[in-house]
Parts: C-alpha cells; structure tokens; sequence
C-alpha cells in the first residue's frame, strides 16, 4: 500500500505543483511554506491545512472549494430534495417555453425587488448572472434550470421565476418526484 492509497488528499498537492511546473522548493517558497512539507504532503505523510492548499491552488490559478456531503440517511435525504428541486426547475422550463415574454418580464420584476434588498456581493452576483441568463433567451432559462450538475446554483437560479408556478402545477412537479422515490424504494 502506498501512502497516497492511505491518504487520497496528496493527490491533490501533487498535481497542483505539477501544474505549477515548479520543483518542490520552488513550489514551496511560492506558496509559503518549507520543501519537506510539500514532500510530506504530496507523499500523503501530512496532510497540508485548508489554508495552505489554498495558496497552493491560488499558484496555478485555481480556488478551494470545500463541499461538506451527507452520507447514509443524509444522501437519501439530500438525492430527494434535489429530485424535487429538478421536477421543479423542469415544470418551470415548461412554462419558461410556452410563455417566455411573460415569464421573463416576471422574473425581471423579481430580479429588481431582490436588487433592492440584497447587500452581499456573492447575492448580487448571482443576480446578475440571471440577468445575463434572461438575456440570452429561452434556451439559455431551460439550461440554467436543468443543470443537474450544481443543485445547488439551481436552488438559488430558479427563485427569479418560482412564481411561474400555480399550485396545481407546483404539486404535481412535487408528486411525480415523490412518486419516483416511492418506485426507487420498492424496485
């Protein structure tokens, strides 16, 4: 057993310094810290500190993201919600398309009273990247909506047009989802 198959994380010191082309020293004297360490860390000997893979993504042009994931009941809890969250953001795409003028003339309403409240720069930059989004058409709305690959962005993409909705129609996006679930537990 090697020591990266005991600790998976010094792949990541590994290739960040091999994406920087430098030696270990000179990787180490860039990011602030000592050559044995990025040794240590790269071996999977030590494990560096968030900080620290965060100059050393910083080097190369790149960011940490750290991502906290639920396992057992957490991950069932977690696969459900975002199902909903996707039969929801498809229904909405549904009306998106039938109806664009009138959705995004809503969604730009929304847009402008969030504008008005919102303080932080993570919030304003999420308006205006709908913003963008809108102006891009009809298309560009299903996209952003069914991007299954961050639930998390779509939570917060589709508030702009969650009044697209009815009830009825909200329920039976909720329902089929639910649905889903229940055939996924038996089968």
């Amino acid at each position: 057993m090697t020591p990266t198959d005991r600790n998976p994380t010094a792949e990541l010191p590994r290739r960040l310094r091999r994406e920087s082309g430098l030696t270990q020293r000179a990787f180490a004297e860039q990011v602030g810290t000592s050559g044995p360490a990025v040794a240590a860390y790269q071996s999977g000997a030590k494990d560096p500190r968030l900080s620290t893979l965060d100059r050393m993504a910083a080097s190369v042009a790149c960011r940490v993201d750290v991502r906290i994931v639920p396992t057992g009941r957490g991950a069932s809890l977690r696969r459900r919600r975002e199902r909903r969250s996707l039969a929801l953001a498809a229904a909405t795409a549904a009306v998106v398309a039938a109806d664009f003028p009138l959705a995004r003339r809503l969604a730009d309403e929304n847009l402008k009273r969030a504008e008005d409240t919102v303080g932080d720069n993570a919030s304003r930059r999420l308006l205006d990247e709908w913003h963008d989004v809108l102006s891009r058409g009809a298309n560009a709305v299903r996209t952003a909506l069914l991007d299954a690959s961050d639930p998390w962005a779509r939570h917060a993409a589709d508030d702009p047009l969650r009044c697209l909705l009815s009830d009825d129609e909200r329920n039976a996006a909720l329902a089929a989802a639910d649905a889903y679930d229940a055939m996924s537990r038996t089968a």
